[in-house]
């Protein structure tokens, strides 16, 4: 096993009363932004909200072969403690596909641990780029048929991976961007066909202050449209730029369009580097595909200096529909 190491920022104790005790008092000091845990006592709707392809038994996460949870409520950040109590329900061996952590179902995005044949990695990948860590000898004997303790730490520009409080590797986090598409959250996959179900006791995430912070020094909420003329061409409705030596964090979005039926009547907002540009939120239908009348959700983006935020609309429509972008945003320094 690898050596022992207290968590950064505060120790994670195993049990759960421990646990708890540790996240109620750094509350109380202002270090600790979000907590939650699934029991899997039932089934929390409200959590996966995106795919839920497993079933509950006796307060466990059962995946079958095939079987996918995500959950696009929660997102990885430069600040996040994820820790899964699993099963894995087979060894490692020639085709095992199995995996748990932060992630994108088409795999373009994932910091996690992974079982990929006879081996089992802690892993981060973003934009084509993987690093990942060997740590099949650091597991525990019996990692196939009982619940141990998986946590992922992910403290400013480096990822930390822990298997029973034992730190098993320690990855440099090259890139953050995850937040762009949907369905990007918390993944848990079971995708090979060799008999033996994963398991899942309890999920538990917290979001605290990374060990080198910024200070927040404004949060404005930008907001742009109303009822939007028939005709009206693409319109930036508001911007926002990082200034140097600054950073920010787009805390909410908020979208809103009466329709999501007439083609290229929409609202959006871009995030843009100054050579590409992404798109982290639509509603209304554009180029013929339908996004939904309302989008309200929690990003998080980290933005580095001299990357933009846009709020935009457009009604190709011959008639007056009403289109809101809006965006509450943190300034750091």
């Amino acid at each position: 096993m690898g050596e022992e190491k207290e968590y950064v920022t505060y120790a994670i104790k195993n049990d759960l009363q421990s646990l708890l005790n540790d996240v109620k008092a750094y509350i109380r000091r202002g270090q600790i932004r979000t907590y939650y845990v699934d029991h899997f006592n039932t089934k929390d709707e409200w959590l996966w909200n995106h795919l839920f392809m497993g079933s509950i038994s006796n307060g466990k996460l059962i995946l079958s072969n095939g079987k996918v949870v995500v959950s696009t409520r929660f997102h990885a950040d430069r600040g996040s403690l994820l820790e899964m109590r699993v099963l894995w329900g087979i060894t490692a061996q020639s085709g095992a596909t199995r995996l748990f952590g932060w992630g994108h179902p088409s795999g373009w995005f994932f910091i996690g641990f992974e079982m990929i044949g006879e081996t089992v990695y802690a892993i981060v990948q973003c934009h084509g780029e993987r690093r990942q860590v060997d740590i099949t000898s650091q597991l525990p004997s019996d990692y196939d048929s009982a619940f141990h303790s998986y946590v992922i730490v992910i403290d400013k520009n480096v990822v930390r991976f822990y298997v029973n409080t034992i730190l098993v590797a320690e990855i440099e986090l090259f890139a953050l961007t995850p937040h762009f598409t949907t369905g990007e959250g918390l993944i848990i996959g079971n995708y090979d066909t060799i008999a033996g179900d994963m398991q899942v006791d309890w999920v538990t995430i917290v979001y605290f202050t990374p060990s080198e912070k910024f200070t927040p020094t404004s949060q404005k909420v930008y907001s742009g449209g109303g009822d939007i003329a028939g005709g009206t061409s693409l319109t930036t409705a508001w911007s926002y730029t990082v200034p140097e030596g600054k950073r920010a964090i787009i805390e909410a979005i908020q979208l809103i369009c009466d329709t999501d039926s007439v083609n290229e009547v929409y609202g959006t907002i871009l995030l843009s580097n100054g050579e590409k540009s992404m798109n982290i939120g639509t509603v209304g239908q554009a180029v013929g595909i339908s996004y939904g009348k309302i989008m309200f959700t929690y990003p998080r983006i980290e933005l580095l200096p001299g990357m933009q935020v846009k709020g935009m609309y457009r009604n190709g429509d011959t008639s007056t529909h009403t289109i809101w972008v809006r965006a509450l945003i943190t300034e750091l320094e």
